[in-house]
């Protein structure tokens, strides 16, 4: 590292820097490491064991009769090279290899599957495992705890499962580096390209020390003497004694020599020793050979009244950078228990500057007023779209399309549409199948936000109760625990704001696990229906559905809304039960995108008469007049307020969207059971594929409606 960089290498150099420059800043590496790490990663030199060793540490007997084994016994990190590590040295950037990178689907296949993984992570995390065979009890444990050890990063780059974040957990160094709100290090990940795997970097935040502790060689204090060790006992003394050796295969020192053992013993002495290897595969010290062991069952357990310094401790925040002491306690609590009793629950509305910063960062410019367009009568509208099923389906003789964007009377676009300002002053006339701040519908942090407008501002019964981890991550921990003191079902379901396809969406009652899931994409928390009503699938069973209307959004003033009469049923492939969260096939129902997953296809006209026969107390048009009041108190919500608050008037917009539902069983006022439906997401440009082969009219009918104004001629039924 010191001799002159060849040409090479400094080219080499210069490529690494091209193509991860970006994430070296978002990981917030400083750039006095960057030769060195560049050094290290591409000739994998793994050199933390020579700088840091892994202690054990015991808790006092007293703790230890009312805390299990696993919990009794702690690890740190410290500074074992006799020279320290100086956070100037350009040298002191660390890689810590991953024991296991996943994604959280896979998680449990792959603890049955992989050879010696489910072994491995039962031991980095202190959990009982007797015998070489998965079993169940031991996986369960192992997905309930790794969410004290996890940590996550996603490609920025790919398609949207490609893009689905990563968890993994550090090797067994890496995860014994504890936390502490005054760190001495740093630790990150960075995603290497040249051999496509991700490493933690450590670097230290300030200069480490040794400390006094001894060496190999060095003078031995006196309180380590043998013939001084005898006067330190005594049964009123608290004793304990930790033996560590920080690197394996480091000379035994001479303190460690048999021959000196047995003089530490006393009959009347209570006795311990603490020997740790800090790294699992390490060659056995000769403390642990059989010849040396029949001397330790003498060992007094002494406490020293005086110690040697201690060596720096390596420490990092798990909270790193969180400016909320509030958000930075809830975020702690998989590892530090913390009182929120203090704590409302209560999520009202978010502050304006929250939908004014939305609107900045989607670039979105509001276009001006202007007056209603009419397109004149008989007139063929030119379309211009980016959308192969409508190029393909739209029929209709009063469209035509055109290449020509600049000519076109109607945009038709799949991507999103941001200066409505330029289009409202250049071109007034010309139709959208968008509204400027439909956001506030189609991204789920906002459509739970403006859905607490409804029912005069004490929410809606036809949404999940929601949380957005980001900005409520509190009020959800306090209602969390509410629910659990009074012994109601507690399980949840994590989204991310704005995907789709049940993508990076998780289904637990791990409190721990919901927590953790906000560093990585945004989401909200909603509470997963425990009860829903099921569809007997006579070769399957009772299984979850769901159901996909399209409505059309005619205009915002005055609010003009229709729903199309055609639905779309999406079914689970097995039984419905609360457990196995992690069986998509269980506990979701979009199996268009699932590999090797059956597609139930039942159309709307034969679902109907079924689903009475299975409810013949439920007709079918009263569950559906339910379910458009809740389509009209949402859209209502959704326009009371201006832009960017609220959907946005713009006259020339028109727009589409599938609102994907389920029903829930609950009590009424009197008693009786009754279906509730829950809204769980609006959908943006969303896929008509099924639509169109089933029926091929349909892009005809939402143009006639939207475009027309011929909606008495088409399958649709006015809400609004």
């Amino acid at each position: 590292m010191e001799n002159a960089l060849t040409l090479g290498e400094e080219e080499d150099y210069k490529i690494f820097l091209a193509s991860h420059t970006p994430a070296l800043k978002a990981a917030g590496i400083p750039p006095i490491y960057w030769r060195s790490l560049h050094y290290k990663l591409s000739r994998e030199v793994f050199d933390a064991g020579e700088v840091f060793g892994v202690m054990r540490e015991e808790e006092e007997e007293a703790a230890l009769q009312s805390r299990s084994n696993r919990d009794a016994v702690s690890y740190k990190v410290i500074v074992t090279r006799e020279s320290g590590l100086q956070a100037c040295d350009p040298a002191s950037v660390y890689l810590v290899d991953h024991a296991w990178t996943y994604r959280v689907e896979n998680a449990r296949q792959q603890l049955q599957e992989i050879p010696g993984l489910l072994g491995r992570m039962a031991a980095l995390m202190g959990l009982p495992f007797h015998g070489e065979v998965p079993d169940a009890e031991t996986v369960d444990l192992v997905l309930d705890n790794m969410w004290k050890f996890n940590q996550t990063y996603q490609l920025s780059q790919g398609s949207a499962e490609e893009k689905v974040p990563v968890w993994y957990i550090m090797d067994e160094f890496g995860s014994q580096v504890l936390h502490s709100s005054r760190p001495s290090c740093c630790m990150a990940p960075l995603f290497y390209a040249p051999q496509q795997i991700a490493y933690t970097v450590l670097w230290p935040l300030q200069d480490l020390e040794h400390g006094a502790s001894l060496q190999h060689g060095a003078p031995c204090p006196w309180w380590y003497q043998h013939q001084a060790l005898p006067v330190l006992g005594g049964t009123n003394t608290r004793r304990s004694l930790s033996l560590v050796v920080p690197t394996p295969g480091a000379p035994c020192p001479w303190w460690y020599q048999h021959q000196a053992l047995p003089v530490l013993g006393g009959a009347n002495t209570r006795r311990s020793l603490s020997l740790v290897v800090p790294t699992p595969g390490a060659p056995c010290p000769w403390w642990y050979q059989h010849q040396a062991l029949p001397v330790l069952p003498v060992l007094s357990s002494i406490h020293f009244s005086r110690s040697p310094l201690p060596p720096d401790e390596v420490t990092r925040d798990y909270t790193y950078g969180e400016p909320d002491s509030l958000v930075r306690k809830c975020r702690l609590l998989p590892w530090l228990p913390a009182d929120l009793e203090a704590v409302s629950d209560e999520t009202p509305e978010p502050p304006d500057l929250y939908y004014e910063t939305i609107l900045h960062e989607n670039k979105e410019k509001l276009p001006a007023n202007i007056p209603a367009c009419t397109a004149p009568a008989g007139k063929v509208l030119k379309v211009y779209t980016e959308t192969k099923q409508v190029f393909d389906h739209l029929k209709h003789p009063c469209f035509q399309f055109t290449e020509n964007e600049d000519e076109a009377d109607i945009l038709w676009m799949y991507s999103h549409i941001r200066d409505y300002r330029k289009l409202s002053m250049e071109r007034p006339h010309i139709l959208l199948n968008q509204f400027p701040c439909e956001t506030v519908l189609t991204t789920k942090d906002c459509l739970a936000s403006v859905s607490r407008r409804a029912r005069l501002g004490q929410g809606p019964p036809w949404l999940p109760r929601t949380f957005n981890l980001q900005t409520e991550l509190p009020q959800f921990i306090r209602h969390y625990q509410q629910r659990q003191e009074r012994g109601e079902d507690n399980h949840w379901i994590c989204k991310p704001w704005n995907l789709a396809r049940a993508l990076d969406t998780h289904i637990t009652s791990n409190l721990d696990y919901i927590i953790r899931q906000r560093e990585s994409t945004p989401k909200v928390v909603c509470k997963y229906l425990e009860d829903p009503v099921l569809f007997d699938r006579e070769e399957i069973g009772l299984v979850k559905f769901d159901i996909r209307y399209m409505v059309l959004l005619r205009s915002v003033q005055p609010l003009c809304l229709y729903a199309y009469h055609v639905f779309w049923l999406r079914f689970a492939n097995r039984p419905f039960s609360l457990d196995l969260f992690d069986d998509y096939q269980k506990h979701f129902t979009v199996m268009n995108y699932a590999e090797g997953a059956q597609l139930k296809q039942v159309h709307y006209d034969e679902f109907i008469p079924m689903f009475e026969k299975q409810y013949p107390q439920y007709p079918w048009k009263q569950v559906e007049r339910d379910i458009f009041k809740a389509f009209s108190e949402l859209f209502q919500a959704a326009s009371s307020r201006p832009a960017p608050y609220g959907i946005c008037p713009y006259p020339s917009s028109r727009a589409i969207y599938a609102i994907d539902l389920m029903l829930k069983w609950e009590k009424s006022e009197e008693g009786e059971r009754v279906m509730q439906p829950q809204i769980l997401e609006v959908n943006f440009n969303p896929d008509c594929a099924r639509a169109c082969l089933y029926h091929p009219s349909f892009y005809d009918h939402m143009f006639q409606t939207l475009f027309l104004d011929q909606a008495h001629q088409c399958p649709v039924t006015q809400i609004i």
